[in-house]
């Protein structure tokens, strides 16, 4: 049974479930096989403000948490971020059960749409099958352009600048360093 539960708190579990998924498929490992960047190192909201306005919530199966998502409201439209399921729980369905979740919750609270983006590569299979689940879900692209002209990336690679291992690199070093593949954003949306 899946079920959902508001996170109270900022613990370490949260960013280990957002970061677990993607980190390694969209960055650059070191070393330690552990990737440069992580997920929440580049959030635009940060895990506490979204906590504290009561928009992120775990998700159990049967009482053990296996991933998280977090629902934003702006103007009568839902974003859905941050979805993550851990790998050993795909593909078991958890992640429609939780679009239903949040198309259910967007209607409860009177939005008239859902929207979320995420990375597309020809590079990864991996994007064609979340693009595939997205259409049957009945999202829409509305909106597709290249990750590396975003504000997203920019923000990004700013924050990567003040890190001492990128002090002297130039925006395309960090760039071919860092991201695995060239992405686009692909902006989502389904009218409720």
């Amino acid at each position: 049974m899946i079920t959902f539960e508001l996170v109270k708190l900022v613990t370490p579990k949260l960013p280990f479930l957002i970061n677990s998924a993607m980190s390694k498929i969209y960055y650059h490992t070191k070393a330690d096989n552990l990737p440069i960047l992580n997920r929440t190192d580049l959030l635009s909201t940060d895990l506490k403000t979204l906590v504290d306005n009561e928009a992120i919530y775990y998700i159990l199966e049967n009482g053990v948490t296996v991933g998280c998502v977090s629902l934003t409201i702006e103007e009568k439209t839902m974003y859905v971020g941050l979805l993550s399921v851990l790998s050993e729980f795909e593909n078991r369905g958890i992640g429609t059960k939780t679009m239903d979740f949040a198309e259910d919750l967007a209607k409860v609270k009177f939005c008239e749409k859902l929207e979320l983006d995420y990375f597309y590569s020809d590079c990864l299979e991996m994007s064609l099958k979340i693009k595939n689940w997205y259409e049957k879900l009945g999202y829409v692209e509305i909106e597709r352009y290249s990750s590396f002209e975003s504000d997203l990336i920019h923000d990004q690679v700013q924050q990567l600048k003040k890190k001492p291992e990128f002090y002297e690199c130039s925006t395309s070093e960090i760039i071919k360093r860092v991201y695995r593949y060239n992405y686009d954003i692909v902006l989502l949306q389904k009218n409720l």
